[in-house]
């Protein structure tokens, strides 16, 4: 009788676990993938977010330079328009004083005017005066001279008649006459001359007197004309001081105007380019703000987008997961269908070889 036959299980590797091994290695290479995904990401990601972050340091750096600028400008125009302020209150106080000092020069030249007429008067009736005491002298000397040669005459006469010539002369006369009428009027023809010399010469001293009187009273009025004229002529020189004087102040303020107007004309100049600096820097500052909010904006969207892939990482990994754990399990499952259906054959085999062998 033939020896019942006993199936030996397999010296292979069970199909069950060779499954599972498959399963597993499966699950590894998904993970590994997904890892290596994630290794990536992350690799690639600090790089970028690195670079937003030096971006946004420099970016602040140079907000912090410019408002230091701007601020530093806000000082110089404060000081800009205190200078500026102060140019214009003292232009405003120059201009305020020109007219009265050009005032004061009209009137300096006024009286300098007046002073150098009365002065020219003054010198006009000098010089009358001059004239009339020149005149005056001359009329005195030539009287003096005509009283000398009277003089001269009535001394010869009074030394002819000292001498006896007058006598002769007289008694010549009345000898010569030849009539009586003749010898009176010869007579009285010599004394008349006599007295008329003594007469004109009396007058002469007598004019003489009246000239000498004309003269010492033409002498006073000259010298005090003299004076007169001194004095103008010191006012003169005054008033010539006092408009030079005021034509210096008068200058010197208008200078000072001319001055305070190109100063002002500066500070202007300083403070539009002040401005326009000022302008340049709240320009630059917007700018700035601008590309910070947009690297702000950036990082954002870099933090979400890695928080995306981690989220998207982390789904993927579960549903691996979830996908090796339903592989294994419905290799399992599997295997226990195998396991079952090789039972159940061999309990039936066994169930076969059991019938035959009672029958032998």
């Amino acid at each position: 009788m033939p020896r019942p036959t006993t199936n030996s299980p397999p010296t292979t590797t069970p199909r069950h676990d060779r499954g599972a091994s498959a399963g597993l290695r499966t699950l590894r290479r998904v993970v590994v993938a997904l890892l290596g995904v994630g290794l990536l990401a992350t690799t690639a990601v600090p790089a970028t977010a690195d670079d937003l972050e030096d971006r946004r340091r420099a970016t602040e750096g140079q907000q912090r330079d410019t408002q230091g600028a701007l601020e530093g400008l806000h000082a110089d125009l404060e000081d800009t328009d205190a200078e500026l302020l102060q140019a214009q209150q003292e232009l405003q106080d120059i201009q305020a004083r020109i007219p009265g000092a050009r005032a004061e020069l009209a009137s300096a030249e006024a009286l300098l005017a007046q002073l150098q007429l009365e002065a020219e008067l003054i010198a006009e009736r000098l010089t009358v005066a001059q004239e009339q005491e020149s005149t005056i002298t001359g009329q005195i000397d030539a009287d003096a001279d005509r009283a000398g040669d009277i003089r001269v005459a009535i001394g010869q006469m009074a030394r002819d008649a000292y001498k006896g010539d007058m006598a002769a002369s007289a008694l010549s006369a009345v000898l010569d006459a030849r009539t009586t009428d003749e010898f009176v009027q010869q007579s009285e023809l010599a004394s008349t001359a006599l007295r008329a010399q003594t007469q004109a010469l009396r007058d002469l001293e007598q004019i003489n007197g009246v000239n000498r009187n004309r003269q010492a009273r033409l002498t006073a009025v000259r010298e005090q004309i003299v004076q007169l004229k001194a004095e103008a002529d010191a006012k003169v020189v005054e008033a010539e001081a006092a408009r030079a004087q005021a034509e210096a102040r008068k200058v010197e303020l208008e200078r000072l105007q001319e001055q305070e107007t190109e100063r002002i004309a500066t500070i202007e100049s300083k403070r539009a380019e002040q401005l326009a600096r000022r302008a340049e820097l709240e320009q630059q500052r917007a700018q700035l703000e601008t590309e910070l909010q947009e690297i702000i904006a950036a990082q954002e969207a870099e933090r979400q987008r890695i928080i995306a892939e981690q989220r998207a990482r982390e789904e993927a990994e579960r549903r691996a997961r979830e996908e090796a754990d339903r592989r294994a399990r419905e290799e399992a499952d599997r295997r226990a269908r195998e396991e079952a259906e090789r039972r159940a054959r061999e309990e039936a085999a066994s169930r076969n070889n059991s019938s035959g062998g009672g029958g032998g």
